[in-house]
């Protein structure tokens, strides 16, 4: 997936890769170890932190508290679909606690 994202532009400064294929073990990570997790990388220089690439892997409960650590937006593959469905439904892409990608402050026209 990192190969991806750097073929579109993006900088990857690190990755971990938890090996699991199997959905139901990935859908039953916990989401709080991914607090200890983010704490191995050097975030200097860093813009956003992708919690999770699968939205089959919950992520949204660590984010307020990985925000929190880091100092930095974090995102997941499942926070930016939920933004991307909000959007096409025309709902305005915020939600409580979801991160600085659903926050107030990225809704559209928001930061014009």
């Amino acid at each position: 997936m990192t190969d991806y994202v750097a073929h579109e532009g993006f900088e990857i400064h690190g990755s971990l890769v938890l090996e699991t294929e199997d959905n139901l073990e990935v859908a039953a990570h916990d989401p709080m170890a991914l607090i200890k997790d983010v704490k191995r990388f050097d975030t200097k220089g860093v813009d956003v932190v992708v919690l999770s690439w699968s939205v089959q892997m919950p992520s949204l409960h660590a984010f307020a508290a990985v925000e929190a650590t880091l100092g930095i937006p974090v995102t997941s593959a499942g926070a930016c679909t939920v933004r991307a469905m909000f959007m096409q439904i025309k709902l305005e892409p915020v939600a409580s606690a979801a991160g600085a990608i659903l926050a107030p402050a990225l809704r559209p026209g928001a930061l014009r």
